[in-house]
């Protein structure tokens, strides 16, 4: 069982899942604290229609990622 603990999530409600295989495979995506800080500075206020060839520049994705202390690794290979 896990333990989630988050802003505006339900804390301390358990989250369980039963896999009906010997062996499974669990990905699983951990992101810091802040994130949304981050998108919303590269975002676009969604509330608005979406410009036509509406685009975040990358520039604008490494500034935010550096501001609220992410760490862009680079595209894959």
């Amino acid at each position: 069982m896990v333990q989630l603990r988050s802003v505006g999530a339900a804390v301390n409600t358990p989250f369980h899942r039963r896999s009906p295989r010997a062996r499974s495979i669990l990905l699983m995506i951990a992101t810091h604290a802040g994130i949304e800080d981050m998108f919303r500075h590269a975002g676009r206020d969604l509330t608005t229609p979406r410009p036509d060839g509406f685009e975040i520049p990358k520039s604008l994705l490494a500034e935010a990622s550096e501001r609220y202390g992410g760490v862009i690794l680079g595209p894959p290979c």
